[in-house]
């Protein structure tokens, strides 16, 4: 079943009471606000918008993902989760990507649809892109400059 919100930053990013909690350094991202749905608006606690590089930069906590959520000692088996403090993990496998029809390079374009997807939420270091994968049907493995930008992406992908 598709996701009822999906994030829009260039429409839906905005101050946020984290702004002025920024000289602190107690703010996180928010969750909600990544899945679309975020109704605190202004009086959210958390950015609402999507990390940028600075952020990748003076943020060193290993312990809590972007949305300063606890992150564990180790992942779990099924991929879902938080993740693991123990290694750093700034890439997504997203499956059930179409291959394109009609095209010279049937790849390149998917690489390019990707990277179109997936590119509003971080620097895309590299896309990795096989026709078959083990569930069947296409995947790509998309990887990030910075975990911020993956565990970002991941939450407003995720249907």
């Amino acid at each position: 079943m598709p996701a009822l919100h999906k994030c829009n930053p260039e429409e839906q990013a905005g101050f946020t009471k984290a702004d002025s909690l920024e000289k602190h350094g107690s703010a996180w991202f928010c969750v909600y606000f990544a899945r679309g749905c975020c109704t605190e608006g202004v009086n959210c606690r958390y950015y609402h918008r999507v990390p940028v590089h600075d952020d990748c930069i003076k943020e060193n906590d290993n312990l809590r993902d972007v949305f300063g959520r606890s992150r564990h000692a180790s992942s779990k088996d099924d991929m879902t989760g938080i993740g693991s403090f123990n290694k750093e993990c700034r890439t997504l496998y997203f499956t059930g990507m179409p291959m394109p029809r009609n095209e010279e390079n049937p790849q390149q374009a998917a690489t390019r649809n990707i990277y179109k997807l997936f590119s509003p939420w971080g620097e895309i270091e590299d896309i990795a892109f096989t026709q078959k994968s083990l569930l069947g049907g296409n995947c790509a493995f998309i990887k990030y400059a910075h975990r911020y930008y993956a565990e970002f992406a991941r939450e407003a992908m995720c249907d």
